[in-house]
């Protein structure tokens, strides 16, 4: 079925990682190519944006001088982390539903995760706008619970399409993975 290990990966990478909606039911059937290079073209520019983000939150948070300033680098890293997942579920939505046996339910499957791990990055950052500030100790206590969230969601994540790829196994959507460049910039 779908190489999960290729972008379900990529997308755990990120921090840990969601959905808003399952999609509608009446996404147009497309070449199984098309939707590969929808799928990941989608996924790529969403990682690319957490990878860039988790990088700049580091370096920011090495530099703060205050825990307002640490909690300005978190929420804003999220908040972009919720914005870009919505253009992404956007791109998955407009990918359509690929024309092999149960894509609807394939392609259904992939919104509902995908949308799942955005709703997860929007609750963490409605948690990190209510960080407090004026203790170091119940920031990192605040900070250490909204990544264990994000860790766990990254696992359902992940489980979610280890299961797909278990009971839809179509080697169409395999072979379309391999031979996309898209997909294989996905880590």
């Amino acid at each position: 079925m779908i190489r999960v290990n290729r972008w379900g990966v990529a997308c755990a990478v990120v921090l840990s990682v969601v959905l808003l909606t399952a999609g509608s039911a009446s996404a147009a059937k497309v070449p199984t190519t098309d939707y590969v290079a929808g799928l990941c073209t989608s996924l790529i520019g969403w990682q690319g944006e957490i990878q860039e983000g988790s990088a700049t939150v580091e370096a920011d948070m090495n530099a703060a001088t205050s825990i307002p300033d640490l909690k300005t680098t978190f929420v804003s890293f999220l908040d972009t982390a919720v914005s870009t997942g919505r253009d992404a579920l956007d791109g998955l939505e407009e990918a359509g539903d690929p024309d092999v046996k149960n894509g609807p339910a394939i392609a259904g499957v992939v919104r509902k995760a995908f949308a799942q791990m955005v709703d997860t990055f929007d609750d963490a950052l409605s948690d990190a706008k209510s960080l407090p500030t004026g203790s170091a100790a119940r920031f990192q206590s605040g900070m250490k619970k909204i990544n264990k969230h994000l860790d766990a969601a990254s696992g359902a994540f992940s489980k979610s399409f280890d299961a797909a790829e278990k009971k839809y196994d179509v080697k169409q959507l395999d072979d379309a993975f391999d031979n996309e460049p898209a997909c294989s910039a996905m880590s």
